[in-house]
């Protein structure tokens, strides 16, 4: 194993990884390059890299921590054990979440106190047969009355596919809309400050793969947009967010049309599923969605270790397969 530090060297290790489109260099350099991290810190062991940089002497994957990713460790335990010890060994912390793939069974034993759950995703499994009727199963009642209104007031909002051009000019109002929203709900987006970023993150989505973006008003008034970015293996809801906080319909059916527009390309690419990624989680469990578990390996004194607060505890062990700790 050899410890490469330079970031030019480093990013060459990577440039043509393409596991997946959150776990692509063209998409993990927009986030480092946002990032700015003080060390690179790769790990390589022939063919097999970790990617990590560290900022203020906390360890993240290459790109940090703070927006949608997912990363799939190499299958290289000896690799993965020796760049716990390097780390705890020089006194870094370290916060290598949103793992796609369960690393328990690879870790030596003085390793296995670092793992920890981390935030499901949440998928829509078998997407191309979706079926809006299938979301009244088990409604009754004032809920089974509250749903076909839902239904009866979609067809108020006025919802267009907008090419890039559009949406970019779009980008600032539409983004002010967006900050409003989680201010008036007394909570800050995740994008705050950020927002070049996430532009410059769809733009690079636009060219490399393909990207549906959706606007949604009613009344001549932009109530939502949303965003998905496939391929020929993925589908993904990467962003979305109501725009008027007055209006309690349009997440709903944002989440609606989401569905159906899903269904289209999934059935024209022979797609099984649509990643809804990580986030708010009640419109997702409401309208199909299912966890998918995620993993962290942590040593931080700053981490708060805690179940994930969208997974009720009777399904902790079915959604992660497995409980957590060294004595497992």
């Amino acid at each position: 194993m050899r410890i490469v530090s330079e970031r030019a060297i480093c990013e060459t290790l990577i440039e043509k990884s393409n596991e997946s489109i959150l776990d692509a260099y063209d998409y993990k350099r927009l986030l480092n390059k946002a990032y700015k991290p003080d060390e690179y810190l790769f790990f390589q062991s022939g063919k097999d890299v970790l990617p990590l940089v560290a900022k203020n002497r906390v360890v993240t994957f290459y790109g940090g921590r703070r927006f949608n990713y997912a990363t799939r460790l190499p299958h290289n335990p000896e690799l993965i054990n020796a760049a716990l010890r390097h780390l705890a060994h020089e006194g870094y912390r370290f916060q290598l979440v949103s793992i796609s793939n369960d690393p328990f069974t690879w870790l030596d034993e003085d390793n296995r106190s670092f793992d920890t759950p981390f935030t499901v995703e949440w998928h829509y499994r078998d997407i191309r047969h979706y079926d809006p009727d299938s979301l009244l199963h088990g409604r009754t009642g004032k809920r089974l009355w509250s749903w076909n209104r839902l239904v009866r007031n979609k067809k108020a909002y006025a919802i267009e596919t907008l090419d890039f051009e559009t949406f970019a000019s779009r980008f600032e109002v539409l983004m002010q809309a967006h900050q409003a929203y989680f201010q008036g709900r007394g909570k800050t987006s995740v994008w705050s400050g950020a927002e070049s970023l996430l532009l410059e993150i769809l733009e690079g989505f636009e060219r490399t793969h393909r990207l549906v973006i959706r606007l949604i008003a009613r009344e001549g008034d932009w109530r939502a947009v949303y965003a998905i970015v496939h391929n020929h293996s993925e589908l993904i809801y990467y962003f979305g967010s109501s725009l008027n906080s007055r209006d309690h319909y349009v997440s709903k059916v944002m989440f609606l049309d989401l569905l159906e527009q899903a269904r289209s390309i999934a059935s024209a690419r022979s797609l099984d599923m649509l990643n809804g990624l990580t986030g708010a989680f009640s419109n997702k469990r409401l309208f199909g969605f299912t966890p998918s578990p995620l993993f962290a390996l942590v040593n931080d004194p700053d981490w708060v270790h805690r179940p994930d607060p969208d997974i009720l505890s009777h399904e902790q062990h079915d959604v992660y397969g497995r409980t957590f700790g060294i004595g497992q």
